[in-house]
């Protein structure tokens, strides 16, 4: 048996009718064979293939139409992601398109119409064929190829395929057709000597650059020019963050079986670098059978162990889940669309549509294989995903890639960041495998081969940096140039892309690479965008330290940093970043990384790429500034929903009459008195999630024993460090509204039981300040209490859990009791409930209805409270 799901009928099961021949036009095709590959036979007429038609999705053409609107920075619906059902409509492909490919099956092919299904997604046509009636519907011949290292035996056609022109414009791809078992790499570096033929064994290939044990554990910033650790990290990139809205933000890190690691490693990892930490591990989510196969050897836990201590050490608390999406049992293992399948049900092949040659493919009948349905939408996708994996362009067809980044581009209007490491080989493969003037892959070519998916512009991509040897960790790096050269240039499938066009455009004039035009497609999608640290890192690995290195390391390193800027943004009531690309790109981005000018990249005999001032091809717009990223981050919308609401009972007749503020807080930023009270870092610039000396060192902090550290809202509100049982929140009033004198009436009405004013004190001893317990947001409940009306903005709803109540040493607390905070553009006004006259509402981030700008404020916040009702409602459905 050749492969999964191929098998020969008997003579009297094959009726197959000959018929004129319809005319075709080359669908797809191959100039040369991948490496390795040698055709050695025809293939046996009987032999069924499980034949899949990749249907044409709808709307594909205004996918980045789509995506730049809630992903370009001067979009008015930056952050208005879609849901899952909004993409899987926009998408679905058309009835014509299935009765289109359904006739044609029927009609030309003489395929009986009981042999033919829809899959589940309504993405592919499926059908059991013969060699004999795929080659006549499809104008090809079949072969079978033998690998020349590993004898292994593949079912393929030859060069191309062709479709009827009617039927060309409806269809994707086809498979199994031209779709060789490509190898695909983990980019941490390969042993020469070792080879892999099968892309669904991704986690089967090589380790990542490994070195000897350590022996030297060191935890100063001396030597991170000679090993990398957390505390290195953290000075490259000024990335000092405590993780606050740990229960909204989410993360994935993706490995494939039998890439695993020993879960007591962690523990010695944080032992080290990170003692809080002891006792954390991700959460691991199964894909198709994806589990932790124990005991593994160098080989197989090397790549698991980096990304993961590196991401859990970086996010630096027990409280932030990280998810370990394991994709693959043992003995089938898995591909990218095993993992796409899982977190997109709109795209998943369950059903049909997988190719044997490319996918896992199950249930596995194997002994000891996973017999479960195959995973297909049960995984919510996380805010970030990094995967450290890739192939060559050269290995795959340009259908199946451009199909594949098409979903990376969906899901990634879903709100979903995905990073990918550039590659370890330069500008070409791995062995000095590059292209020849042909477009084969040989050893010894002079033509660069770019990688995938890197090429792909829906996705990040990370290169990798170093610190200089004998330099210290604060001077500049460089493009790394020990070990191993860091994956870069242009895409030979995808065009450049518009976010990039103006930064490649000038690299490509200032610094001109001075290749021939055959050498690389100047014309063609560039990565990488970024660049992180990729070597040497110290990595637990069966109880030793070993050095280890590759874009392997930079990829998750540039995750979670970028996690903590979604962290920022969630606790603020804003959307996760998303796709970055249109962003980091962006004017409003400039400085916001450390631009890397010195090294290359190089391979196929040349030196590569340089590293110049600005874009290139090496280390793309350079490495994390984590400061000046979230600068950026915090200063784009969605703003929150923040609205105005009343009290049942009036103060001296009080309504507010108004929709809360900005988030940056009112307009006095010069005021010297008043918030904001911004933190600085020390170029002067602007740190919005960090909290000021002056609160810091505040007596009545150090008097309470309060350690504050970070901004819920930058320069107003600062909450304290999430490592303290109990749990303050510190709010910087501003005098210049009527916030004091309401929270004065309301404290001293709150045994009112209709005024949910959180129990809080004002220090009144220099500029006021709001101390109170920080308690859990709105969206982390279901509120049952509907016929209470408060007085509210959407974010200010909060309430007391138990523990709370119970290690809080503010006895007011009461629990389940929802509490409204923040009043600072709330007003007073002279009249109740129906004597109360119309009023111009200030500015507003609620739209009125109609355009309404005169409204009586009791209607106008029984309005607003209509709208945190939705809310509720739409938090409590999707949980």
């Amino acid at each position: 048996m050749l492969l999964t799901g191929f098998f020969t009928l008997s003579v009297a099961s094959l009726a197959f009718t000959a018929h004129t021949p319809i005319k075709r036009v080359v669908h797809e095709s191959r100039r040369s064979l991948p490496v390795g590959w040698t055709p050695v036979r025809r293939a046996e007429p009987r032999t069924i293939l499980p034949l899949s038609v990749g249907l044409i999705q709808s709307n594909l053409e205004n996918l980045e139409a789509y995506l730049l609107d809630v992903s370009h920075p001067d979009s008015p619906n930056y952050g208005k992601h879609w849901t899952p059902v909004q993409v899987a409509d926009a998408f679905r492909p058309s009835k014509e398109s299935v009765n289109a490919v359904h006739s044609w099956l029927v009609e030309d092919g003489r395929i009986g119409a009981d042999r033919i299904k829809l899959s589940n997604s309504g993405s592919w046509i499926l059908a059991n064929v013969t060699v004999e009636e795929a080659e006549q519907l499809l104008g090809t011949e079949y072969y079978v190829y033998q690998h020349e290292e590993s004898g292994k035996e593949h079912l393929a056609c030859h060069k191309g395929y062709h479709l009827p022109e009617h039927i060309s414009k409806h269809v994707d791809l086809v498979t199994p057709t031209l779709h060789f078992d490509a190898a695909v790499k983990r980019h941490g570096g390969v042993e020469p000597d070792q080879t892999l033929t099968s892309a669904k064994d991704i986690g089967r290939i090589t380790k990542p650059k490994t070195g000897g044990v350590i022996h030297s554990i060191f935890n100063d910033l001396e030597h991170c020019d000679e090993t990398i650790t957390l505390a290195c990290l953290r000075v490259l990139y000024d990335f000092a963050y405590a993780p606050i809205a740990t229960s909204k933000n989410t993360i994935g890190v993706v490995e494939y079986t039998p890439q695993t690691h020993n879960a007591s490693d962690f523990d010695l990892f944080f032992a080290n670098f990170s003692k809080s930490q002891i006792g954390e591990r991700p959460k691991l989510v199964g894909i198709d059978g994806g589990l932790i196969v124990p005991d593994g050897d160098l080989n197989s836990i090397a790549e698991s162990s980096l990304d993961l201590q590196y991401v859990l050490g970086l996010i630096g608390t027990k409280r932030q889940e990280v998810q370990l999406y394991q994709v693959g049992d043992p003995i089938e293992s898995a591909s990218f669309n095993n993992l796409l399948d899982a977190l997109d049900k709109s795209y998943c092949t369950s059903g049909g549509g997988d190719d044997p040659t490319q996918d896992g493919i199950y249930p596995d009948p194997a002994p000891g294989g996973y017999d479960g349905p195959e995973d297909c939408g049960t995984v919510t996708p996380a805010h970030i995903i990094s995967t450290s994996y890739g192939y060559q362009e050269a290995d795959l067809t340009p259908a199946y890639m451009q199909r594949q980044c098409a979903e990376y581009g969906k899901l990634s209007l879903t709100g979903v960041t995905f990073v990918y490491s550039s590659g370890d080989a330069g500008v070409g493969g791995r062995n000095d495998v590059c292209l020849d003037e042909n477009g084969n892959q040989v050893t010894g070519g002079t033509v660069f081969s770019p990688t995938f998916p890197g090429g792909c512009p829906y996705v990040t991509s990370v290169g990798a940096t170093q610190v200089v040897p004998g330099h210290k960790v604060t001077d500049p790096e460089s493009a790394v140039f020990q070990r191993f050269p860091s994956g870069g240039g242009f895409s030979n499938v995808f065009p450049r892309a518009d976010f990039q066009k103006s930064a490649v455009a000038n690299y490509l004039e200032k610094y001109p690479p001075g290749y021939p035009s055959n050498i690389y497609n100047a014309s063609g999608r560039a990565f990488p965008d970024v660049s992180a640290n990729g070597l040497n890192y110290s990595v637990a690995t069966n109880g030793e330290f070993r050095l280890i290195s590759g874009t392997s390391a930079s990829a998750p390193t540039f995750a979670a940093i970028l996690s903590a800027v979604n962290d920022a943004r969630l606790a603020l009531g804003k959307k996760p970043v998303g796709w970055i690309n249109p962003a980091i790109y962006s004017p409003q981005f400039n400085g916001a990384f450390n631009d890397i000018t010195n090294g290359s990249n190089p391979n196929c005999g040349t030196q590569g790429f340089l590293a110049t001032p600005g874009w290139d091809p090496v280390t793309g717009l350079g490495t994390p500034n984590f400061p000046k990223m979230l600068e950026r981050w915090l200063l784009l919308p969605p703003f929150p929903v923040l609205i105005a609401g009343f009290t049942s009972e009036p103060l001296q007749h009080t309504a507010t009459g108004s929709a809360c503020g900005n988030l940056l807080g009112p307009a006095n930023m010069s005021s010297d008195a008043g918030p904001p009270w911004m933190a600085y870092n020390p170029d002067g610039s602007m740190h919005f999630g960090g909290v000021p000396d002056r609160l810091l060192h505040h007596p009545e902090m150090q008097r309470r024993g309060i350690k504050l550290a970070g901004a819920l809202n930058p320069g107003i509100v600062f909450r304290s460090t999430t490592a303290e049982d109990t749990q303050w929140a510190v709010k910087v009033l501003d005098l210049d509204t009527e916030e004091l004198p309401i929270y004065e009436r309301l404290l001293r009405e709150s045994n009112k039981p209709r005024v949910h004013t959180i129990p809080c004190e004002i220090y009144r001893e220099g500029h006021p300040l709001l101390i109170m317990p920080y308690l859990v947001q709105l969206d982390s409940l279901v509120i049952r209490d509907s016929g209470t009306i408060w007085d509210i903005c959407f974010n200010n709803i909060v309430a007391a859990l138990g523990e709370h109540v119970s290690t809080h040493p503010n006895s007011d607390l009461v629990f389940g009791r929802p509490y409204i905070i923040d009043f600072d553009t709330s007003r007073q006004l002279p009249l109740g409930p129906g004597d109360q006259h119309a009023i111009i509402l200030p500015p507003t981030q609620l739209p009125p209805p109609n355009g309404l700008k005169h409204f009586d404020p009791y209607s106008w916040d029984i309005y607003c409270l209509g709208q945190v009702y939705e809310r509720i409602v739409e938090v409590s459905d999707n949980r």
